[in-house]
């Protein structure tokens, strides 16, 4: 598998190239045999969001990794919201959890 697809468009038909070392990274953590939980934050507007997009591009045929990215400025759909390389409904599975908890009033994640 080759780390990064040039092919690869973003949304905003821009070819995605400029995140190698990030993508390299991740890449290599995803290789080690012992489950590893990778954040990826920053500051708005340095490309989270487009590097998740790619990883879920990149895995969605891989069953051993689980991408999940939730993009904090999709505020108009939810369900937009939550991103992943395998096709759950996530959205549901989090209101099944909030909704079976009487005692949660609120939940965060």
């Amino acid at each position: 598998m080759t780390i990064i697809d040039y092919n690869y468009k973003t949304i905003h038909g821009i070819y995605f190239i400029d995140k190698v070392s990030e993508v390299e990274t991740i890449h290599n953590f995803c290789k080690i045999d012992i489950p590893i939980p990778i954040a990826i934050y920053g500051p708005e507007g340095c490309g989270e969001t487009e590097l998740f997009k790619y990883l879920i591009h990149k895995f969605k045929d891989d069953k051993n990794i689980l991408v999940i990215c939730i993009d904090a400025l999709e505020e108009s759909n939810l369900e937009k919201a939550i991103m992943s390389n395998i096709d759950i409904k996530w959205f549901e599975i989090i209101k099944e959890i909030s909704s079976s908890i009487e005692s949660i009033d609120k939940l965060i994640i």
